[in-house]
């Protein structure tokens, strides 16, 4: 009797067993088995947050969402690669075994791969908005003068906002770093009171109909922003709430015609 040879003839990559034991939601695990595959061997890899979607068939937010899960748990280290300009390229990671945290090599010693022959990048958007909007505060377009702006924290701290505000748009905030590896800008007092005045509410002017949102809506809504490609747009939460864009978000994710 021939003894039968169980030995894999396909290409296969290595998972930590303890993987399947940690407190991490699927598509989390998910995220970690294919950047396992990227970093086989130990190697670096840098797929675009797009392509770590397309592969573990989940949203563009829920990828991000699931690598900064896995910062945090120390189960993967990421860093920037930055350009000439100092701006950011893509991210580098590299996967850590439960429990044990490991960083990047130098630079001179890495080497960059990734699942594809040229490598993913994000998606590049024009620098209008970063000429309206610094970190000192917003240039006006009638008087091209700096005026005085707020980071919503500060915001928060100086004017009464609900709590369940505060804590919607700071998920907005977060994915907004995330998706555009910088903080937002600052605002104006008077931009972050239309936003956080108006934040639950839908208004349809078309239909002349007004519509209350929860904040697992407004979640949903946040996410297929996100997915959504705009053209000239940095994804500032002032284009979130200008005329039609929420409205839109809110039948394409949250609305069911009863």
């Amino acid at each position: 009797m021939t003894k039968s040879n169980n030995k894999m003839q396909v290409p296969y990559f290595q998972v930590p067993n303890d993987v399947f034991d940690l407190d991490l939601k699927s598509y989390e695990k998910m995220v970690y088995i294919y950047l396992c595959r990227c970093c086989n061997n130990g190697s670096n890899a840098f797929p675009s947050y797009q392509t770590i979607a397309d592969k573990c068939g989940i949203s563009k937010s829920s990828a991000m969402r699931a690598v900064k899960t896995l910062e945090d748990n120390d189960l993967l280290c990421k860093e920037c690669r930055q350009k000439k300009d100092g701006s950011c390229n893509s991210n580098t990671y590299k996967v850590a075994y439960p429990g044990v945290t490991q960083t990047l090599p130098p630079v001179s010693d890495r080497d960059y791969h990734s699942v594809t022959e040229t490598p993913n990048k994000e998606l590049s958007y024009k620098e209008l908005s970063i000429n309206n909007y610094n970190d000192k505060g917003i240039v006006s377009s009638e008087t091209n003068s700096p005026q005085k702006a707020y980071s919503f924290n500060r915001y928060c701290n100086e004017y009464h906002v609900d709590d369940d505000v505060i804590e919607n748009v700071k998920y907005y905030l977060e994915i907004y770093k995330q998706y555009q590896n910088r903080i937002h800008p600052r605002l104006k007092v008077s931009q972050w009171q239309d936003v956080t005045d108006t934040w639950f509410g839908i208004y349809d002017e078309n239909l002349d109909k007004y519509y209350e949102v929860d904040s697992e809506g407004m979640e949903l809504m946040i996410d297929k922003h996100f997915d959504t490609e705009y053209r000239n747009c940095d994804y500032n939460i002032l284009h979130f709430v200008s005329e039609g864009v929420k409205v839109r978000r809110f039948y394409e994710a949250v609305y069911r015609d009863s």
